[in-house]
């Protein structure tokens, strides 16, 4: 529900069948980031529908690069946004986490 997802339908079973699944995985994608990527930070007691809606709608820029531009380089988030200085450290913390 926190991804608002839940009226969307579809027309043919394959496609209904997809649709539960990449919706179950955005939740729990969602969801493995509370314990650890905002903990300590403001954003700590925040559920899923707040996180989507308030956080991850941040406007800004991915940058990508490495020899096959598959590496991600830079994240710069709109500085005019409320959230956006307090949700750096919590991006950092994911990356670090997904450094190989």
């Amino acid at each position: 529900m926190g991804l608002q997802l839940v009226k969307r339908r579809k027309h043919a079973w394959p496609a209904q069948a997809a649709w539960v699944v990449l919706t179950d995985l955005a939740h729990n994608l969602v969801k493995w980031t509370d314990d650890w990527m905002w903990h300590g930070s403001d954003f700590e007691g925040y559920g899923a529908l707040r996180i989507v809606q308030d956080l991850l709608t941040i406007p800004g820029r991915v940058q990508f690069g490495g020899r096959k531009g598959d590496r991600l380089e830079k994240v710069a988030l709109q500085r005019s946004h409320p959230y956006a200085r307090k949700v750096q450290p919590c991006l950092q913390h994911l990356f670090r986490e997904l450094q190989p």
